[in-house]
């Protein structure tokens, strides 16, 4: 997965968080909601729900096949411009 790139609007770091998993069904599938945030200016947020499942060996993975800590990292990363 590739890094995150500073904050647009004041050059800091941004973290990305999740709201944790939340059952969907009795099928083992989960729903998460990703988030990137500036905690220095709190100006720069975005968020992508994502799900997930458990397979059979116990390791979470994309139920989709979209991987929405990638999705978001990419968006969060066109936005920000070298100098």
């Amino acid at each position: 997965m590739e890094e995150l790139k500073r904050c647009p609007f004041c050059g800091s770091i941004p973290t990305l968080y999740h709201d944790g998993l939340h059952q969907v069904d009795s099928k083992r599938r989960y729903h998460t909601t990703w988030m990137i945030l500036c905690e220095k200016c709190h100006n720069a947020s975005m968020s992508n729900s994502a799900y997930y499942s458990f397979g059979e060996d116990g390791v979470l993975s994309s139920y989709d096949e979209k991987d929405g800590r990638q999705e978001i990292t990419s968006r969060w990363n066109s936005r920000y411009r070298e100098d």
